[in-house]
Parts: C-alpha cells; structure tokens; sequence
C-alpha cells in the first residue's frame, strides 16, 4: 500500500531531473540527502521502505499530489525516466498500447507478424478488447505502414510504433 501525499512529503525531495531524495533516515546505511531506490528487475526505479519495495515513479506522482486511480505511464518509455513532465495517468489498456516491442518480434515492428504458411505479413491490433485483422502484406513496409496508420487511429496519443 502506497502512502499518501503528505506522507511521501514528509520521507522525499523531488528532484526536477526526475528522482527522489530522502528527507529522512530510513536505514542505518542510508543517508538524509541521499538518492533514493534502485532498478529492480523489471527496469523500474524501487524504493524499500518499511518491509515495502515502492515504486519511484508512483511516488513521484502521488508526491505531485495525483491520485493512484490507474496505471502510470512512461510517456517515452524509459522506465528510470520519472520526470513528472514524461508520467501520465492510463488505464491499463492504454498502458499496453504505449509498451515497447516484444524482443522475439518477427518482423521488429509491433503488431506485424510473419505467417509462415502464407509465406506474408500480417498485420493485427488489438482495440476495445478484441483483435482485429488488418490483413496479409507480401511487403514489410506496407505491412508498417498499415499498421502506424491503425495505431494512430485506434490508439491515438498511446501509440508506440517501435
């Protein structure tokens, strides 16, 4: 469980390059001043706090005095870049449609997959929880095409191409 602002006020100094400082003692080995967290394994910057492992960039905007109603989302991307300027509030969806392409990718764009039988790409996105089929492309660059131009319709300022 996250503690509320005044709370996070009382522990943190934002920094305006987007990080934390402690205000307070929280451990023997842990300076007042200090930056605090470190990348867990997921990318994320964590802070460990009485028992908790918090993560920076939910503090940053409860520090901003933003409620945690949703996800929040790293505008670039850059999960350490927690700049209150690159977080946005999402809904879980939306969160998605802004992640980065998965590493086994086919075809290194997202959303565009090679078919092996019909020896094509093709072309899918996901949007208002169903999958829908763009078509088969026997271009690469076509297939990008159509799907950006999809993106951009169905995921709007959420969408993430590379």
């Amino acid at each position: 469980m996250y503690p509320s602002t005044s709370q996070v006020k009382e522990m943190f100094d934002y920094h305006v390059d987007g990080y934390l400082v402690w205000k307070i003692k929280p451990a023997f080995r842990v300076k007042i001043g200090d930056k605090a967290g470190s990348i867990n394994s997921q990318g994320y910057i964590q802070i460990s706090h009485k028992k908790s492992k918090l993560k920076a960039h939910r503090l940053i905007w409860l520090w901003h005095g933003y409620e945690l109603d949703d996800e929040i989302d790293h505008i670039d991307g850059n999960k350490t870049n927690n700049k209150i300027e690159n977080l946005r509030a999402v809904k879980k969806n939306q969160n998605q449609w802004n992640a980065k392409i998965r590493k086994d990718s086919s075809s290194g764009i997202k959303g565009v997959q090679w078919h092996k039988r019909d020896c094509k790409w093709t072309v899918s996105i996901r949007a208002h929880g169903k999958s829908k089929s763009l078509g088969y492309y026997d271009d690469l660059e076509l297939a990008q095409f159509v799907m950006q131009e999809a993106r951009s319709l169905y995921h709007g300022e959420y969408a993430r191409n590379q």
